[in-house]
């Protein structure tokens, strides 16, 4: 049974005024009403971010799902030349704070970091327990050098994502690898 002109021309009203209503509401893509939007910072510019370090020799930072669709997993993987001289630990809190900073895809899950430095063994799981946050290393895969970071425990330690974007500390620029 088809609606007469003057039920569907109110209904399109209807619709478009609800919709016009949910614009001017203070709704925004960055948060939700009252939130106050911010600058975007991609995975792209974290990487540039980290790569412009000296010693860096490669970057990525990247979202990806992690089992399920809604399990969204944030990624970083960091490689330092030979020699670095910088303190390892200063390097995956930039990591982590340049990856929790963002914006785009919430993380669910976890955030990842891959972080090597040319001829040295690092314990990652230290190095995450020196900045504050408890790490998980999967010891079953010698080759993943890699750290896992709850959501929550990056929540804790930085706030809200996306968290601020960072600027490098003077112990990660003032060094000489």
């Amino acid at each position: 049974m088809a609606l007469p002109a003057r039920a569907r021309r109110a209904a399109a009203l209807g619709t478009a005024a609800f919709l016009a209503l949910g614009l001017l509401g203070g709704c925004t893509p960055a948060g939700g009403p009252g939130s106050t939007s911010r600058t975007e910072h991609s995975p792209s510019d974290a990487a540039d971010a980290i790569a412009d370090l000296p010693g860096i020799s490669s970057a990525e930072v990247s979202t990806s799902t992690e089992g399920t669709a809604n399990q969204v997993l944030l990624q970083a993987r960091v490689a330092a030349d030979a020699g670095y001289a910088a303190d390892p630990a200063d390097l995956l809190d930039y990591v982590v704070r340049q990856v929790w900073s963002t914006t785009g895809r919430r993380p669910t899950s976890a955030v990842r970091v891959d972080l090597t430095i040319e001829g040295q063994d690092l314990d990652l799981e230290a190095l995450a327990g020196a900045i504050g946050l408890p790490g998980t290393v999967d010891t079953r895969n010698r080759y993943d050098a890699s750290v896992h970071l709850r959501v929550e425990d990056l929540v804790e330690a930085y706030g809200r994502w996306p968290g601020d974007v960072p600027s490098p500390p003077p112990s990660l620029t003032d060094t000489v690898s």
